[in-house]
């Protein structure tokens, strides 16, 4: 007794074609190369076997994997051979094929997505006969009826233009982008940049009027470019919150930099050459450690400017005792052009008020920056096998769970495109 619930595979629906006698209608957005095969050899039954063929002409379908753009220029070249016309449903998405009187209504597979169920344990059809039958043949015109679908024909120029946009943008390997799904799924690059927090590290153009510079504290600091002047503030004392708890923490750049490190070590993988991986389930606690590492960078640049006040005015007083008697001797040419140039307390005026804008240009206080910046893996890299051997090489030296790595890594379900991935 055959199945009302059943699989539709090439070899089902092939078998199905084969044993029309009097009417085969065929209803599918794309089909397989097989299926085309079996369908096309059937129009030599013609005008003994009452015949209807509709589908997409939209490139869409082949891109998407409903079929084999290839499968459309068999069936295309039989049909002009024995002269019979083919019809066009515009975004049809349910299979359908009639035999007589029996008739299997399928969902195409989308082989970008799975390779098909070959078990009817797994269905993705139902056979019907009958009334049934006699109602789905009217509707799709292979009988008698107000007909549903199909009603316009497959103009030459449509297909024109499906190749041409084939061959524009062509479909990928299934295998390959059933297994992008997976990895997409599973996987995704990430990049972290943190800035304007490493204030020790920053450097302006000296002003002409402060270069020679004797003092040595001054000297190590100066070479054409002056950095900040922060040397004795030391490590700042801050408090953060946590999932509802206090936090008490000793903060350097130091050690802000070792807490980035941690991060991306804990949770992500290097691949040399492409950047870092994270797994999509590590997502959520990669999110909340890097918010507990914004607050640190935030309340970092906060004490620091707190305690900012004492580096000011000892660098101003550096700067006067080092440039008021060259001042006076030379002043500077904005000096010398102003009455009063050689007034001693102009002179100081003047060095502290450009020391001060100096320092502020050093110790810039813009608002810290977390950037995380996410990137999905394309296509190039799923092919690249090189690529593979190394995300599972960084992900096996992580220790990642057995059972990732071979979701991530295993062979696809059922019968793959040629180039279809093995365990490695």
């Amino acid at each position: 007794m055959s199945r009302t619930f059943t699989t539709a595979t090439d070899d089902s629906l092939i078998a199905l074609i084969k044993s029309a006698t009097n009417r085969l209608a065929v209803i599918a957005p794309g089909l397989t190369t097989p299926v085309a095969k079996a369908l096309a050899a059937r129009m030599a039954d013609l005008p003994f076997l009452s015949l209807t063929v509709v589908l997409d002409a939209d490139a869409e379908v082949y891109r998407m994997g409903y079929g084999d753009p290839e499968a459309l220029e068999i069936i295309r070249e039989a049909s002009r051979n024995e002269m019979f016309d083919l019809r066009e449903q515009p975004g049809v998405r349910i299979g359908v094929v009639i035999a007589d009187d029996r008739t299997m209504v399928f969902a195409p597979v989308s082989r970008n997505v799975e390779a098909g169920s070959v078990t009817e344990e797994k269905p993705n059809a139902i056979m019907l006969d009958g009334g049934a039958t006699e109602k789905l043949a009217e509707a799709a015109g292979a009988s008698e009826g107000e007909t549903e679908v199909g009603i316009t024909g497959m103009e030459p120029t449509r297909v024109a233009q499906m190749t041409a946009d084939l061959k524009k943008n062509p479909p990928k390997p299934f295998d390959l982008t059933r297994r992008l799904r997976v990895f997409t799924a599973a996987a995704e690059f990430v990049e972290l940049k943190v800035s304007n927090y490493q204030l020790s590290k920053r450097r302006v153009t000296l002003p002409k009027e402060f270069v020679g510079v004797g003092d040595e504290t001054l000297r190590k600091r100066i070479s054409g470019q002056i950095r900040a002047p922060l040397d004795g503030i030391g490590a700042q004392a801050i408090k953060i919150d946590v999932d509802g708890h206090q936090e008490e923490l000793l903060v350097d750049e130091a050690s802000i930099e070792r807490e980035r490190k941690v991060i991306e070590d804990i949770f992500t993988y290097v691949l040399p050459k492409k950047g870092r991986l994270i797994l999509k389930e590590d997502r959520a606690d990669f999110d909340r450690q890097i918010a507990r590492f914004e607050q640190i960078v935030t309340k970092f640049r906060d004490a620091l400017k707190a305690s900012i006040g004492t580096a000011r005015e000892g660098f101003k007083n550096q700067m006067l005792n080092e440039f008021t008697e060259r001042w006076r001797v030379n002043p500077p040419t904005f000096l010398r052009r102003r009455t009063g140039g050689e007034d001693p307390d102009r002179i100081k005026a003047e060095i502290l008020k450009r020391a001060d804008a100096l320092f502020s240009a050093i110790v810039n206080f813009a608002a810290p920056e977390v950037i995380v910046n996410y990137k999905g893996i394309v296509i190039e890299d799923i092919e690249d096998p090189d690529f593979r051997s190394m995300l599972r090489t960084a992900m096996e030296k992580a220790r990642v769970d057995q059972a990732t790595l071979d979701k991530i890594f295993e062979t696809g379900d059922a019968a793959a495109a040629q180039g279809a991935f093995e365990k490695h």
